[in-house]
């Protein structure tokens, strides 16, 4: 690559991750992005990926036709980096707030139907709406890739369980069991849109990874 990074396919991850540590003791890290939380098919529960999210922005400017095409131009035009421009443009217009919503909307999309509360405003934002959500396991679709991950760190904490670190604003690893201290936060969830969609496995792949590390 023209940028001196070399990203090692599915056959050396799986390597790396069964054979080689079963020679020597080495914690492993985790570091996962938004395709483990995506969903497996269209129409299915779970994050929307890039192009969702910018639909869900695009539908804050759906009733007013000329902000709409200068969403579209924005977005059309930064190319690779469409993600952030279009939360630019979403802040810029509607404001910090409204951003915060959309994200919220964002991680509302992996529950199951009819998983609310009744009385409860999750769309507040309030951190006891939050937390109650949170706290409702029975309550998240979690995808393969999820599970899979979450059951190899819980089965070997020591190993694989000491430190996971993602940029997803979801809490869905969480939600399978991985203890919040395993947990290292290392992005803004606006700046979780630096990662490059291509540059990541698609959810299926994440989830096929997953499964044969866990049954190596």
């Amino acid at each position: 690559m023209s940028d001196g990074h070399h990203f090692y396919d599915e056959q050396a991850l799986l390597e790396r991750l069964s054979r080689s540590l079963k020679k020597r003791t080495q914690e492993t890290v985790f570091l996962v992005g938004a395709p483990l939380s995506a969903p497996i098919r269209s129409g299915e529960a779970g994050v929307p990926d890039v192009d969702g999210i910018i639909s869900l922005i695009r539908s804050e400017f759906e009733d007013d036709p000329a902000q709409s095409c200068a969403f579209d131009e924005a977005v059309k035009l930064a190319g690779v980096r469409r993600y952030q421009a279009a939360f630019q443009f979403l802040q810029g217009r509607r404001g910090q707030p409204t951003a915060n919503e959309i994200v919220r909307r964002a991680v509302r999309a992996s529950r199951k139907p009819g998983s609310d509360f009744a009385g409860v405003n999750f769309e507040s934002g309030t951190d006891d709406a939050c937390r109650l959500m949170d706290s409702d396991v029975a309550g998240w679709v979690l995808s393969p890739g999820t599970e899979h991950l979450g059951k190899l760190i819980t089965a070997y904490p020591d190993r694989f369980g000491k430190t996971v670190l993602t940029t997803n604003f979801d809490p869905l690893v969480e939600v399978y069991g991985v203890p919040r201290h395993s947990f290292a936060w290392i992005l803004a969830w606006l700046r979780y849109a630096a990662y490059r969609k291509a540059a990541w496995p698609t959810p299926s792949a994440s989830a096929r990874v997953a499964q044969r590390i866990a049954q190596a």
